[in-house]
C-alpha cells in the first residue's frame, strides 16, 4: 500500500500563512530534488488565501541513481529520469482572483519522462488544495511504485 499524505484543507493552509508571501509547506519524499519553488501564498485580511498565479509554481526532479550512475532508460526502472511540474494557467487579474468563481483558469500538473518533449501524464483542476494534494500523491506514488495509476491523471 502506498502512503497517502493527509489532505490539504483551507483551514490547514490558513493556519500556515501570514499576511507576508511565504512558500506553502509540502510533504516531498526523499529522492526528489526541488529545482524551482514559486508555490507561495499569503493570508488576506478577509481570511482568504491568495496563491501565486505563476505558470512556474514548482518543478521537481527525481534524484539520479546512487554512486554516480546514469539514469536508466527502461520505463519500468525506478531509476529513470522523471520530472514533475505544477503551474497555474488561465485568466488573471483583479476581477478574477485565483480560485474565486470569476476565475476561469486551472492548475496543471505534468509528469515529464525525461523532459517537456516527453509528457507522459497530466492532471488538471481548479482547486489549489486539490492541486497540492495531487502533487504530493504523485510524488509519493512515483517514489513507491514508479508509476501513476489512472485515478491520479486526467485526460486533456
Amino acid at each position: 500500500m502506498v502512503y497517502e499524505p493527509p489532505p490539504v484543507t483551507p483551514d490547514a493552509l490558513r493556519a500556515m500563512l501570514t499576511e507576508e508571501w511565504t512558500t506553502i509547506p509540502l510533504r516531498i519524499p526523499g529522492g526528489w530534488e526541488v529545482r524551482s519553488n514559486g508555490l507561495i501564498a499569503r493570508l488576506l485580511p478577509s481570511g482568504e488565501c491568495e496563491v501565486s498565479d505563476s505558470e512556474d509554481l514548482i518543478w521537481l526532479a527525481k534524484s539520479p541513481p546512487p554512486n554516480d550512475k546514469p539514469y536508466e532508460t527502461d520505463p519500468t526502472s525506478p531509476w529513470r529520469e522523471l520530472q514533475v511540474d505544477l503551474g497555474c494557467y488561465g485568466a488573471k487579474g483583479e476581477d478574477a482572483m485565483i480560485g474565486t468563481p470569476g476565475w476561469d483558469g486551472c492548475y496543471r500538473l505534468v509528469l515529464l519522462e525525461p523532459d517537456w518533449d516527453h509528457q507522459t501524464a497530466s492532471w488538471t483542476g481548479k482547486d489549489i488544495y486539490e492541486a497540492i494534494a495531487m502533487l504530493q500523491r504523485w510524488l509519493h506514488t512515483l517514489s513507491w511504485t514508479g508509476a501513476l495509476t489512472p485515478d491520479l491523471v486526467t485526460t486533456d
